[in-house]
């Protein structure tokens, strides 16, 4: 019988001519392919790390809470931070003429002190020391009255704060003189047990010196919320004021 061949029962194996043309043109593709599909990875991880608050270049800024205690002393706090957790005691005696009192952190080291400097006066003067050293000057620059609320934090060859506060004394922003920025903001409340004792909010930018604003609390709180001083307001006339201004 006649034999038949088929085409297909013999393979041969390609030339390494053929091959080495196959990857010139298939490996640039596929490399290709992997780049893009890396750099469509690395987009979609960029835009998932924007839209996380951990990414956010703006930090918020740190809150602290004050209740002055039952007692005779002019200033003697604990300022918590909103855990309710103490971070800065603020202590004080009326055994002294004009404000006297010191800063300290939980363990009870002094971070500051401060020491009035001119008393009977409508216009007091504070030193305040840090390190055993003086640091910087504060004056009280407002007339006596419903004025506006202005005084000066002045530190040699530093930064100066602004104190500003509204008419009643019940709302503070401390700004810094160079660079017109908000460092920070003391704000009286209300009680809400009685209502008799001074409350405060202190807050502090994120960057800014604590212990400057701590500070600067404490001038706050005697140079406007004193019992001796002309300038004393409350929080219930200050939020009555503050209605009839928006009106």
């Amino acid at each position: 019988a006649p034999s038949v061949t088929t085409p297909f029962t013999t393979t041969s194996k390609p030339s390494s001519s053929i091959v080495a043309a196959a990857r010139q043109i298939l490996e640039p593709v596929a490399t290709k392919s992997a780049t893009k599909e890396s750099h469509s990875l690395e987009e979609h991880k960029h835009r998932n790390d924007c839209k996380s608050p951990s990414a956010s270049k703006t930090k918020m800024p740190t809150e602290y809470y004050v209740n002055q205690g039952w007692h005779l002393l002019k200033s003697n706090l604990w300022i918590k931070n909103s855990e309710g957790e103490d971070v800065f005691h603020v202590k004080g005696t009326n055994f002294t003429w004009g404000m006297n009192v010191t800063v300290h952190d939980k363990e009870g080291k002094e971070l500051a002190s401060i020491r009035q400097t001119k008393v009977a006066t409508l216009y007091p003067k504070y030193d305040v020391y840090r390190d055993d050293k003086l640091w910087a000057t504060c004056t009280k620059e407002n007339m006596v009255g419903f004025g506006k609320k202005e005084a000066l934090l002045d530190i040699p060859g530093d930064n100066n704060y602004k104190i500003r506060g509204d008419n009643v004394a019940g709302s503070f922003e401390v700004i810094r003189t160079e660079t017109g920025n908000q460092a920070g903001t003391v704000t009286k409340k209300v009680d809400k047990a009685l209502g008799l004792r001074d409350c405060y909010s202190v807050s502090i930018a994120d960057g800014e010196d604590e212990v400057a604003l701590i500070v600067i609390f404490a001038l706050i709180d005697n140079i406007y919320h004193d019992c001796d001083d002309g300038d004393i307001t409350t929080p219930f006339l200050s939020s009555i004021i503050k209605k009839k201004e928006k009106k």
